[in-house]
């Protein structure tokens, strides 16, 4: 039915390189707070941090599939129509995001005492890790930033974020320990 496209993109390439070099030091800032929880705190605070995360990142992860489905759409349209459509976008996440936050943090202890009981001390840090759902409000702006290919602001704000991430989960954790790993991740 649909006859195939002979359009190349000759900077596909070079920008998937950049994207990739994005990634390194955004893997390594989302990847530090398990060497720093156990370097700093121990085996067993490690453990029961990440039964904290577990559920959290396992409900975070179709969301980030959302961008799967914005990216075509930002692509084909205007700076100008994606702006005039973004504040509802920021609205209706907001909206689903605090929905999100208060079934779990609802249904939290019911869920770590049927499938996890031995880690029942996870369930406070796994309410507060479900604030950092109000995170998903930003998709539409990374979505647009990467659909419109602009790599300078990309990189700034990957690179601030993911210093910041390195840095506020150092210091929170010598700080006050669990909890301080615990609230930089939601402040990130």
């Amino acid at each position: 039915i649909y006859r195939p496209n002979k359009k190349e993109d000759t900077g596909a390439l070079g920008y998937s390189k950049h994207l990739s070099l994005m990634t390194i030091l955004n893997g390594l800032a989302n990847n530090i707070d398990q060497v720093f929880v156990f370097h700093y705190i121990g085996t067993i605070e490690l453990a029961t941090y990440n039964f904290a995360i577990a559920i959290p990142n396992q409900i975070k992860g179709p969301m980030k599939s959302l961008a799967s489905l914005i990216f075509p759409k930002f692509s084909e349209r205007s700076d100008e129509e994606i702006r005039y459509g973004m504040r509802n976008k920021f609205i209706l996440l907001f909206l689903a995001s605090i929905i999100i936050i208060l079934t779990y943090i609802t249904l939290a202890p019911y869920i770590f005492h049927v499938f996890f009981p031995k880690y029942i001390d996870s369930i406070f840090y796994s309410q507060i890790l479900s604030l950092s759902f109000l995170g998903i409000v930003s998709i539409p702006a990374e979505i647009y930033l990467s659909a419109k290919k602009k790599i300078k602001e990309l990189y700034i704000s990957n690179i601030c974020l993911s210093v910041t991430q390195i840095v506020v989960t150092f210091i929170f954790i010598l700080l006050w320990g669990l909890i301080g790993i615990v609230v930089a991740r939601v402040f990130i």
